[in-house]
């Protein structure tokens, strides 16, 4: 459903854009006509500025917009819940695992063990639950915090690259 909307969106833009610049071009075959049939020189010189003015802008239009530009900013609070999602899940994931099959990942159990004070990595359902709590916490501040200093970052450039 995304994806459709992302393409429709795509497909607006191109379309928007490839007209512009198709009325740039017919302006400028307008305007490289007009010089043919002109024999003044002052008047070809001025077709000759408008035709590079042109040219010049059609070759350096944007392909969004300022006003565009300025959307590309990500959702804080989207974000941070997809952040507490994904790093439950993956520790939730993990730790079912290592029940399964002892041994597997418990190394980064371990490691998650010495960062979250009351989990113990020994593969009880109380121990999988605190992890998850945890990593739903953790994902929630590394998702928060990223979306933060990327949109001051992205302010901060002005949306460009």
């Amino acid at each position: 459903m995304i994806v459709n909307e992302a393409e429709k969106i795509m497909r607006k833009k191109t379309i928007k854009y490839l007209s512009s610049v198709f009325e740039s071009v017919k302006t400028i075959k307008q305007k490289i006509d007009d010089l043919e049939k002109v024999e003044n020189k002052r008047e070809r010189k001025k077709i000759l500025e408008a035709l590079e003015k042109e040219l010049d802008e059609c070759l350096t239009r944007p392909w969004e917009t300022e006003k565009e530009v300025k959307k590309m900013k990500l959702s804080v609070k989207g974000l941070t819940i997809s952040g507490a999602i994904a790093f439950a899940l993956s520790m939730l994931v993990v730790s079912i695992l290592n029940i399964i099959s002892p041994g597997y990942c418990g190394e980064f159990l371990k490691i998650m063990a010495s960062l979250y004070p009351g989990y113990k990595a020994s593969g009880t359902f109380i121990d999988v639950i605190v992890g998850m709590l945890y990593a739903l916490v953790d994902g929630a501040i590394c998702g928060f915090v990223f979306a933060l200093l990327y949109n001051a970052f992205e302010k901060e450039r002005g949306g460009r690259c």
